[in-house]
């Protein structure tokens, strides 16, 4: 009769040799070896078996976070089992979601193949943790919630013991050999995931080492870069949260959307653009108006909305126009302009002054690389900033109006029986050709869309006789 006390002899408990794929990722499951002894003490040899696996957290007696069997498992001539712990049958679990970071303990269970009630014959804390499984499992690294300020959460040192890398409450540090004279063989990089092999030729595209900071592009690029490295805010980090980064560096341009400090030279090999407008002459309309403008690249715009009721050549816009609320308040229509709809803005008598049109889509193009580069849209946030002037909107806002264009949110009108208003103050609308719109909002978020014809929007003129439609 075949009879087990509750002993049992395990050679080897955890063979922590992962049994690591070849493709590198983590396997979810580990090798497992024991001896099955009868009640004598005489190992089982040629016999089969019925191996019940639980495994428990935080003590003998805990939950158990997983369990398995393992059916008509045949011992060898030593009496030796051997498994692969997580390919068994399960009966409770996922092996993928076992905390080996708490305390895991294993219990046994056996049974002769041919009877059917298992006996527990040992339990034993994993003392080794399966690594390689205990890394897949981290998917972040939290603080104490205790932790003072300076206390890092995650350090990174060198063989000396020098910290490289750290990781704070509020940020991250990085450290490089600060002593010219030695000659840095390290630094700080940003490079790309190709070329990585030692013989390869490294071209980093942010490098930082003691005498310098290089940053270079990429000058031939045909798809838009998704990855990079970036810096960004502690707040704003849901998903759908709009991307604002301080700084970021892709394959093709680096962006800095705060100010850059140098205390020493900075050279270029290529352009350095600014994305800064500069004033240029003021303009006059048919009525009267005189508007202040700004050369924003190549391009000359007016700085202020359209507030003319005549078309260049002296005809009436009415009824194709209005004011906000329809008033009449000469500040009111100075500061914000007029309304017009997209019947106004297409009128071949040019609602312009002379010399001057409404956008095309190149026109919009053209701004909005100029200010926020060719990859704009990427960042577009920085790029609206760029062209709001802060004093016209009615909400808190970051915008710096380093362009120039001074972005005015004067709503939009919608028609019924009579002019119905609104965005006033949090939103900017501009005809262009073409039934395209630039559309801004508060929040810097910047757009080219298309706008309902029969709707009354602001016009920003362009100086020159217009860019043809791509």
């Amino acid at each position: 009769m075949f009879v087990m006390k509750k002993k049992l002899f395990i050679i080897g408990l955890l063979l922590v040799a992962m049994l690591l794929k070849v493709q590198g990722q983590v396997p979810q499951k580990f090798s497992y070896q024991a001896v099955i002894r009868n009640a004598d003490g005489t190992v089982m040899a040629s016999q089969s078996v019925d191996i019940k696996i639980s495994l428990r957290k935080t003590s003998l007696s805990g939950d158990v976070v997983y369990s398995e069997t393992f059916s008509a498992v045949s011992t060898n001539a030593q009496g030796v089992i051997s498994l692969y712990i997580g390919g068994g049958t399960v009966l409770s679990g996922v092996f993928a979601s076992i905390p080996w970071s708490e305390n895991i303990f294993i219990q046994v269970d056996v049974k002769k193949t041919t009877e059917s009630t298992y006996l527990t014959i040992g339990a034993t804390q994993i003392l080794s943790v399966p690594y390689a499984l205990y890394a897949g499992s981290v998917s972040q690294v939290t603080s104490q919630p205790n932790a003072s300020a300076d206390d890092p959460i995650f350090v990174v040192k060198n063989k000396d013991g020098k910290i490289v890398f750290a990781v704070y409450q509020t940020g991250v540090k990085i450290y490089v050999e600060d002593n010219p004279a030695k000659g840095a063989k390290g630094g700080f990089a940003v490079g790309g995931l190709s070329n990585q092999a030692k013989g390869a030729f490294a071209r980093d595209i942010l490098f930082v080492n003691p005498d310098s900071t290089r940053i270079n592009f990429n000058d031939n690029i045909t798809k838009g870069a998704k990855g990079g490295f970036a810096v960004g805010g502690l707040s704003n980090q849901s998903k759908s949260a709009t991307n604002n980064d301080f700084f970021k560096v892709t394959q093709d341009s680096s962006y800095f959307s705060t100010t850059v400090f140098a205390s020493a030279n900075i050279t270029s090999t290529g352009t350095i653009s600014s994305g800064a407008g500069t004033a240029s002459d003021p303009v006059q309309d048919i009525d009267g108006n005189i508007y202040q403008t700004v050369q924003i690249g190549t391009q000359v715009w007016m700085k202020e909305n359209l507030r003319t009721t005549h078309y260049s050549y002296g005809k009436s816009i009415y009824p194709y126009d209005t004011t906000y609320n329809s008033t009449t308040n000469v500040d009111t229509i100075k500061n914000y302009g007029r309304l017009y709809s997209y019947f106004a803005v297409t009128d071949t008598s040019n609602v312009c002054p002379n010399g001057w049109h409404v956008p095309s889509p190149p026109d919009w193009d053209s701004l909005l690389v100029f200010v926020g580069g060719p990859y704009w849209k990427r960042d577009s946030i920085i790029t609206g900033l760029r062209l709001m002037d802060k004093n016209y909107w009615s909400v808190p806002n970051k915008a710096n109006n380093a362009s120039g264009f001074s972005g005015r949110a004067a709503g939009q009108a919608m028609p019924s029986t009579q002019w119905i208003f609104s965005g006033f103050g949090t939103n900017a609308n501009w005809w262009g050709r073409f039934g395209t719109v630039l559309k801004l909002d508060s929040g810097g978020g910047v757009v080219v869309g298309s706008g309902n014809p029969s709707n009354a929007f602001s016009v920003r003129c362009v100086k020159g006789k217009g860019m043809p439609a791509k």
